[in-house]
């Protein structure tokens, strides 16, 4: 019994602090990349809003909304294309009236600003919108995770005497 307690315990630990490093590393990854980011002209190709549906175990169905603009620039005369809306890796969904107003500010055809990398053109995005709360919950969560698996092992101590 104290043997498998030991090994979720362990698990509960190893989980949160990854889920911890996770969001420390989409943060650090954020703030790069809006510092190392230089203006450039850009032209959208197009926009839309991307509805996911998602349905658990009980049937219940979920939707999350993300905004999907395609967007053309050119960096020292080479032309690419772009689809990054937010600064750092992956793409976020936060709410249907925020991807709404992000593709109503992208209109296909309009002249825009983006953010281009300053090591690597290929890498964009057009809104200097931070995440902070998105990596709080990521970091908090796994923290607060770690912590109670440590409190838990602390716990199997005192009683294995």
């Amino acid at each position: 019994m104290v043997a498998r307690q030991l090994v979720a315990v362990v698990l509960m630990v190893v989980f949160g602090l990854v889920f911890a490093g996770v969001g420390g590393y989409l943060y650090v990854e954020e703030q790069r990349a809006i510092e190392n980011s230089e203006p450039v002209a850009a032209t959208v190709v197009s926009a839309e809003v991307v509805v996911e549906t998602d349905r658990d175990s009980d049937g219940d169905v979920t939707r999350s909304y993300r905004p999907e603009v395609v967007y053309r620039y050119e960096v020292d005369g080479e032309s690419y294309e772009g689809d990054n809306v937010i600064p750092g890796p992956g793409s976020v969904s936060k709410g249907r009236s925020w991807a709404t107003r992000i593709v109503d500010e992208h209109p296909p055809g309009a002249n825009v600003t983006a953010y281009v990398d300053r090591d690597g053109a290929s890498k964009a995005f057009l809104v200097k919108e931070r995440q902070t709360l998105f990596h709080a919950i990521f970091v908090g969560v796994g923290l607060f995770t770690s912590l109670a698996g440590v409190a838990w092992l602390g716990r199997l101590a005192l009683f294995a005497r």
